[in-house]
């Protein structure tokens, strides 16, 4: 134990030392007093650069969570249809995914695949600007997993439309989905009916990676044409869809191809969507083979002929729906049927039906007047008709129990949603009795005047932000000649967004 006469000596020894020090702060020469004070400026710069150098980097989200925010962040393609209007939700989606890779390289390389994974066009000089970028940047041209055409093409654009398609299937080695349409058609008010040249599925896209066909027959793709195309990509498609958009007086609808001499077997083909006639529906149902198929939307042409004649013409169109169920439904688990309001005897729609075993899924208007005991999952599409409100009682509690014993799930559903999907992917059985489509947000605070061309004003890439979260990045002369092209002595970028040089 320390003496207390110990601790009273200690205790005012450190007392004197105190008042020692005040004294000097007190009475210390100004000049001095700067001289400390600038020399403790120093010491805390220092040990707080020390600090800070101690501290742990902190390490950048992985590739897979920042895919994930982008996914969050954006609307799904396939629950949206894609539109040249700058306000469409199409757009707003592309839109809010320019502004996200914008923020840094992270997440640049995290959402460049979203961006250039779905791929429009609208137009030939957008056309070229893209392939002219994807041809400079085999890093983007890997990205392309989708490219849909949507474009009216003139006769003088034809070898220049060749061409490009023929050079972006040699760029896009992942080119998963191929989708054409020539829209915009220019008809001769002197003769409506006049058919432009005709243009011929581009043979260059027949490739093996090539998974998904979509073509919109119209009058400058001839039915017969696209049929005879179908050999060169039967092997390994495992999603066709065929729309095909005739006038009734048009003659195109009766042309065919030579008949085979074997039928043409689809070997991996799970989804068919078309809209056919009941001519071409015959057609296929005779000469083609679906060993596989589980997906099957047969959507209805729309017709605007008399009453007398829809009637007959959505006469044979169920019979020939029925023959196409009878023969080559045997596997569908999902089956989508768009049939006409008109009453009809559905006897032999109910003796299709039945012979479906495997079918879970069912998609179909209100009015249709069948049974199935093997379906757990029923979709109804309502359409704009007052009729159809009416006819909902045929869907009560009670009715379904009747008619659909095994159900697991309901649903109502819009049939523009059902008619614009590109797949039935997205109308998968939901896991709930009560489920809702929900999408995801969209960022709608940005401009879009800017998207496809339609801008009044430049959209300078200046204007990005590349430093404001995760790693700095500054954009190098490749990366920037690898989104120009130019064309007609001015530079564009593939989304038709014009950018100062």
């Amino acid at each position: 134990m320390v003496p207390r006469t110990r601790l009273i000596v200690s205790h005012k020894c450190v007392i004197k030392q105190r008042l020692a020090r005040v004294y000097s702060r007190v009475n210390v020469d100004p000049t001095r007093r700067n001289l400390l004070r600038k020399s403790e400026m120093k010491r805390q710069k220092r040990n707080k650069h020390e600090t800070s150098l101690s501290l742990p980097v902190l390490p950048h989200l992985p590739w897979e969570t920042l895919h994930l925010i982008f996914l969050r962040a954006t609307v799904p393609g396939t629950l949206i249809v894609p539109d040249s209007r700058p306000h469409c939700a199409w757009n707003l989606n592309t839109k809010t995914k320019l502004r996200l890779i914008s923020v840094c390289k992270d997440w640049y390389e995290a959402g460049i695949s979203l961006l250039y994974g779905d791929v429009v066009i609208y137009s030939i000089v957008q056309f070229g600007a893209l392939v002219s970028t994807l041809y400079k940047n085999p890093l983007l041209a890997s990205q392309v997993i989708s490219l849909r055409l949507s474009t009216y093409i003139p006769e003088t654009a034809l070898p220049l439309f060749e061409h490009l398609v023929e050079t972006s299937n040699n760029v896009c080695l992942n080119l998963r989905c191929f989708s054409f349409e020539e829209s915009f058609l220019v008809m001769d008010e002197a003769n409506p009916l006049l058919v432009p040249t005709a243009i011929e599925v581009p043979p260059c896209i027949a490739h093996s990676t090539l998974t998904h066909l979509e073509i919109h027959s119209n009058l400058s793709i001839p039915f017969n044409h696209v049929l005879m195309s179908m050999p060169l990509f039967a092997t390994h498609l495992e999603s066709l869809i065929i729309l095909a958009k005739y006038p009734e007086e048009s003659q195109d609808r009766w042309l065919f191809p030579p008949i085979p001499s074997k039928p043409l077997t689809f070997p991996v083909l799970r989804v068919f969507q078309h809209q056919l006639t009941d001519l071409h529906l015959r057609f296929i149902t005779a000469h083609w083979e679906f060993p596989v198929l589980d997906t099957l939307a047969s959507i209805l042409v729309d017709t605007v002929s008399t009453v007398a004649f829809t009637s007959i013409w959505e006469k044979d169109y169920i019979e020939a729906s029925n023959a196409f169920l009878s023969t080559h439904g045997r596997r569908l688990r999902t089956l989508l049927l768009d049939w006409p309001t008109a009453p009809f005897d559905t006897t032999a729609a109910q003796e299709a039906i039945d012979t479906l075993s495997h079918l879970r899924h069912l998609i179909i208007p209100p009015f249709l007047d069948i049974s199935a005991s093997q379906v757990q999952w029923l979709d109804c599409f309502l359409k704009n008709n007052s009729v159809f409100t009416e006819r909902l009682v045929l869907f009560s509690d009670h009715d379904r129990n009747n008619r659909f014993p095994n159900l697991l799930s309901y649903r109502v559903l819009d049939s523009e949603l059902v008619r614009k999907l590109p797949l039935l992917s997205t109308l998968l059985p939901p896991t709930t009795e009560d489920c809702r489509f929900t999408f995801p947000g969209v960022d709608i605070r940005c401009d879009t005047s800017a998207l496809w061309g339609s801008s009044a004003s430049v959209w300078n890439k200046d204007e990005l932000d590349y430093s404001s979260g995760g790693s700095d990045w500054e954009v190098d002369s490749d990366s920037d000649s690898s989104c120009e092209s130019e064309l007609d002595d001015e530079d564009f970028c593939w989304d038709g967004r014009e950018i100062n040089a």
